[in-house]
């Protein structure tokens, strides 16, 4: 701190200056008995830095220094009794901001600490010096860039070297003798620390090889430092600066400390003389005039009044967080610009005031029109209450921006300016325009699927799919490819949806040689299994040589069925180059996969349906040779096929009797077993293995099936079917191998597929089936539905639906009882129309996962609304409470304070000012009014903690003490409205274990606090449901350091849960409570708060009868990923 010699004009100076002093003590000695209100006693506790020479420091125990002088100086000048304490500066400020003292002796202005305390006026200014050891080759600022930095932890030069990124390395102590003392010991190259205070302790502590060097550094200005909202102490402290620097003692104190440092003035021996002459005759002057300043005290009441509001109204619009303004009209200059103007448009107010229209320069192009409309407007005095714009900040930086006005007209109607609020809504509609994408990827996804889910046909589906993402994605053309074979000498588009203008019917369904640049790409995407895009010139990667396609921009999927060879899913843009977006790769992949998962069912279903029309055309053209024999034995029909088979001529067989081609050893045993088909009408017997005679003379293995059909018209014989035993056996290897195949497809489905016949009995059981319902496919096989799947009532009414229909039918979110568990299923019925078979084929789909995410995503709007409602509620309740506190300590002044204007009026109304204040005494009208102002003050500390809790703010990781966040949150709980009315939590035992030296964490304050409230409430809960005999509900805390990571416990002794609630406390949805008492997300949110977003770890530890206990352990320095700069989600 440097002050300046005194100019020649020194005697003028000074003459004034004692006539202000003299003015200034005969206002004080006439309004001796006037002074602002600090306690009933006019106590002012104080508290100061006990290691912050010369300032302040602690000397044989006791507060010394130049700050103590000064503050000791005003409060004799107010009337104030002083009582002032030294301690740790953390704790010091903790004090302060807990309200456990009235003011800081000491401290630095800044707009960041003006949020939290109110300043008086600066008593110095601080500059901040470079020293270093002589002889260093550091010199200034500049030489600083790889230097090893010292400065105290915490201080102001701290935050400056870290937020500047100065030095290669920073090293700090706890007090500035110990970081002076690094510099002058070699292990740091440089210090930055208040000059004088380094000067101080360099003399002090003998460093004589420590010398000043560069201009000074980050002037500050140093204040006495408040309450926030303390207008009456700080208004005094603020009058007796002034009183005490115009009278001189000011500048006597800072000599008194400051002066071993500085030159004294020459002019200062003249000064003590002068002053001792012009003093008395000053004074006598000032007698004469006194009356005259007596008559003008209330006028200075008054304007004292004025000015204290006026600061306190214009520090008010500049913490605000919206632009108030005033704009001239016609001349659209800015008559006036609060100082938010800079963090939201990014031009400081004198930049917008100099500049006229300077509206145009921060508008977004897009949104110039509708400002030259609404300017017309202005000129003919019609003004828009409120309106919405985008503007482009001073960084080129794109801001939404919400504006209110009002017109100012003048006595002839005419407008003259207009005044309003700017406030930035950049990520209000950020977070609109999110939510609208993710609704409108899930339509999509939507239509996609109902178009798949609505078909039976594979072609008519994929054809009205690729409708739909022609549609979506607004590109020429979408298509279809299998099979993606880069081996293949040539491809083909199976199915195709374009624009009418890039229709090209040569292209369908026709071959398409493979090209070496087509092979390559497709190999590209069966290798990566994610969404690809090209951009290419016709012919370039020799993809479409002749540039028949007309690509110019191509995005394309492989798809991988659970049977046969992968597809590929593709769009194409031929009228111009298309940078494909993140959020439509994203939804052009989800669609492939609901694509591929539909082939699935799909080809499944085909297949099964070629499977029936095959074993038809096998039935109605089998190659076994069928016979009709007559009562009497003889052959009265055979098909063609045993002509063929046995090489006879069909005339050879009929009328001839049977015996005669079979071979004699089996003769027997075939007329044995026609006797027994004639006796028995319609039953069919079995020879496993008859030996036939063919025209070679060979006899052939046949097995043969008898039927007795004498007495069906057009038959009226036996029926004998002769089935080569070779064919047979080739048939049946065939067969197992298919039907083993159609049950892997099946059961390697996730979707569960259940078959029914007509009856409605299960006829069909995959292993889907079986996890949904926890019942194995014997069991189920014959039975019904309702046995089956009772707790899905409609599922019966549903299938008889789609039989009575024939077409499919979907219902979807039906909620439903799984093995215990609330899950949400889509059900869709295929009916199967064949005449002679009927029945449905059943498909459920588990959807919980996205319903859920459904619902988290209203629960998340619900709780951003409910936020805002309660700080909207706790402005609303701050302004009542700061009329019931003035005026409470306006009733104290004008009923307890012998003041002039109360003497007057008692003695005009003949009353006495003692019998007045003993009448309130004895009747405890101060003691209520006492309590009124210290009622008030609570309530108002409450509203400010619950609006620091629910204000929205960026998620920033800060370094936080955990101490003070855990007691700022168990503040916050006893506040809690349900928790005072449920579970009483004051009367809930606090115990604290907090380890010493703890660590700042860097982490986001408001979430963390989110956590420990939620514990809070559930173990409130858990102990609220406990009868205690002996001990009482008790949580208790637990702080310490482990490594690089904090862990905190936060224990309670209630009932404690049992293991299979312990497993699942943090699944989403899962709750304990009863219906509308919890959503199930509380411990899930705090789960992901702490180990997704702040990379750390959360568990709970719990056993039935023995409490439950939390741990979360967080890292020191927060992990730096995408989450550091994202913000909080509206969880």
């Amino acid at each position: 701190m440097q002050i300046s010699n005194p100019s020649p004009k020194f005697l003028q100076r000074l003459a004034g200056r004692l006539l202000l002093a003299a003015l200034t003590f005969a206002l004080v000695w006439a309004l001796s008995g006037f002074s602002l209100a600090v306690s009933p006693d006019g106590t002012v506790k104080a508290r100061g830095d006990w290691a912050y020479p010369p300032y302040e420091t602690l000397k044989n125990g006791k507060p010394v220094g130049f700050n103590i002088d000064v503050l000791k100086a005003v409060c004799r000048i107010m009337g104030y009794q002083p009582e002032i304490s030294l301690g740790p500066w953390r704790e010091v400020r903790e004090d302060l901001e807990k309200g456990r003292i009235d003011m800081i002796t000491g401290m630095f202005y800044s707009p960041d600490r003006d949020q939290y305390v109110d300043f008086s006026s600066p008593h110095v200014i601080v500059t901040h010096g470079l020293f270093v050891k002589k002889g260093s080759p550091i010199r200034s600022m500049e030489d600083i860039k790889n230097a090893r930095i010292a400065v105290q932890e915490g201080d102001i030069m701290h935050d400056y070297v870290l937020s500047q990124k100065l030095g290669k390395q920073t090293l700090t102590a706890r007090d500035q003798s110990g970081v002076l003392k690094l510099v002058a010991s070699g292990n740091a190259d440089c210090a930055l620390v208040p000059k004088m205070q380094g000067l101080y302790y360099s003399r002090e502590n003998g460093l004589h090889n420590l010398v000043t060097v560069g201009p000074p550094i980050l002037p500050r200005q140093y204040c006495f430092a408040v309450q926030e909202g303390n207008v009456n102490l700080l208004a005094g402290l603020n009058e007796g600066l002034s009183v005490l620097k115009a009278t001189g003692e000011f500048e006597q104190i800072h000599r008194k400390w400051f002066g071993m440092f500085e030159p004294e003035p020459a002019s200062s021996t003249i000064k003590k003389y002068l002053l001792w002459v012009i003093l008395p005759l000053i004074f006598l002057l000032l007698m004469a005039y006194l009356w005259t300043r007596v008559l003008k005290r209330q006028v200075q009441i008054q304007a004292h009044a004025l000015v204290a509001s006026e600061q306190r109204f214009s520090g008010l619009l500049d913490r605000l967080n919206e632009v108030v303004y005033r704009m001239g009209i016609p001349d659209g200059k800015y008559e006036y610009c609060s100082q938010a103007s800079e963090q939201i448009f990014g031009y400081t107010p004198q930049e917008i005031l100099s500049t006229p229209k300077i509206i145009k320069e921060i508008v977004h192009p897009d949104w110039i029109p509708m400002f030259k409309n609404e300017w017309e407007n202005l000129l003919e005095g019609k003004v828009p209450p409120s309106y919405e714009y985008k503007i482009v900040d001073k960084v080129g930086k794109g801001r939404w921006i919400y504006q209110t006005n009002t017109g100012v007209f003048d006595e002839e109607g005419n407008i003259i300016a207009i005044e309003g609020c700017c406030t930035d809504i950049t990520e209000r509609k950020e977070a609109e325009e999110k939510v609208q994408k993710h609704l409108t990827f899930f339509k999509h996804l939507t239509r996609v699927e109902q178009e798949l889910s609505g078909e039976q046909e594979l072609e008519e589906a994929l054809d009205k799919v690729l409708g739909e993402v022609l549609d979506i994605f607004q590109c020429d053309r979408a298509w279809l490819l299998y099979p993606l074979d880069p081996e293949a000498p040539s491809i083909q588009i199976n199915w195709e949806r374009t624009r009418p203008e890039y229709e090209n019917p040569e292209i369908r369904r026709s071959d398409i040689p493979m090209t070496p640049g087509m092979a390559r790409m497709f190999a590209g995407y069966i290798e990566t299994k994610a969404p690809g895009e090209q951009y290419f010139a016709p012919g370039e990667m020799d993809i479409d040589p002749e540039n028949r396609l007309k690509v110019k921009s191509l995005l394309a999927v492989a798809m991988f069925p659970q049977t046969g060879k992968p597809w590929l899913f593709g769009l194409h843009q031929c009228s111009h180059s298309r940078e494909w977006t993140d959020w439509e790769k994203d939804l052009f992949n989800e669609i492939g996969m609901r694509i591929g998962e539909a082939l699935n069912s799909l080809l499944l279903l085909r297949d099964i349906r070629q499977s029936e029309e095959m074993f038809r055309a096998i039935t109605e053209h089998t190659s076994d040779s069928i016979s009709i024999f007559s009562p009497e034995m003889t052959i009265k029909y055979v098909s063609p096929s045993t002509a063929r088979l046995s090489g006879f001529d069909y005339n050879r067989f009929i009328g001839t009797d049977y015996q005669a081609f079979i071979h004699p050893e089996d003769r027997l045993k075939f007329k044995t077993v026609l006797h027994r088909a004639m006796q028995s009408e319609g039953e069919t017997f079995t020879i496993e293995e008859v030996r036939l005679i063919n025209a070679s003379g060979e006899y052939v293995h046949y097995q043969v099936l008898v039927v007795s059909l004498l007495e069906t018209p057009g038959i009226n014989g036996i029926v004998v079917n002769c089935r080569d035993l070779t064919s047979r056996q080739e048939a049946e290897r065939e067969m197992t191998h298919l039907r083993r195949l159609l049950s892997d497809i099946i059961n390697s489905m996730p979707s569960a597929l259940i078959g029914v016949d007509k009856a409605g009995s299960i006829t069909h059981w995959n292993l889907g089936a079986e996890k949904f319902s926890g019942i194995v496919e014997s069991e189920a096989l014959g039975k019904t539905l309702n046995e089956t799947f009772s707790h899905i009532l409609t599922l019966c009414d549903l299938v008889q639906k789609s039989q009575n229909t024939g077409k499919p039918h979907k219902e979807t979110n039906v909620p439903v009882k799984i093995q215990g568990s609330q899950q949400f299923l889509d059900i869709t019925i295929y009916p199967l129309t064949s005449e002679d078979r009927g029945g449905a084929v059943i498909r459920l789909d588990d959807v919980t996962e996205q319903v859920r995410i459904e619902e988290m995503m209203i629960q998340s709007e619900k709780m951003l609304s409910v936020g805002g409602l309660a700080a909207g509620m706790a402005h609303e309740i701050n302004n009542p409470l700061a009329g019931m506190l003035q005026n409470a300590e306006v009733l104290l002044n004008r009923l307890s304070e012998n003041l002039p204007a109360n003497l007057k009026e008692a003695s005009n109304l003949g009353l006495d000012m003692d019998n007045i204040k003993a009448y309130m005494e004895n009747r405890g009208i101060f003691t209520m009014l006492n309590n009124i102002r210290e009622s008030g003050q609570r309530a108002a500390a409450i509203v400010d903690n619950m609006l620091g809790f629910s204000r929205k703010t960026e998620s920033l990781f800060l370094a936080h003490d955990l101490k003070a966040l855990v007691e700022k949150t168990l503040e916050l709980a006893s506040s809690d409205y349900d928790l005072k009315r449920d579970y009483d939590f004051k009367k809930i035992k606090i115990e604290r274990e907090f380890e010493d030296d703890l660590p700042p964490v860097e982490c986001e304050a408001t979430n963390i606090q989110q956590v420990l409230l939620n514990l809070l409430k559930n173990g409130a809960v858990a102990m609220a449901e406990k009868t205690y005999s002996t001990d009482q509900p008790c949580f208790t805390l637990r702080l310490k350091k482990e490594g690089d990571m904090v862990r905190l416990e936060v224990e309670d002794n209630g009932d404690g849960m049992p293991e299979e609630v312990r497993k699942r406390v943090f699944e989403p949805f899962f709750t304990t409570k009863g219906v509308g008492q919890g959503t199930g997300l509380g411990l899930s949110v705090s789960y992901f708060i702490i180990v997704e977003k702040h990379r750390g770890g959360m568990r709970v530890e719990s056993a039935p009868g023995k409490g439950t206990t939390f741990i979360i352990h967080l890292p020191v320095t927060a992990v730096r990923d995408e989450f550091s700069t994202q913000q909080s989600p509206p969880l």
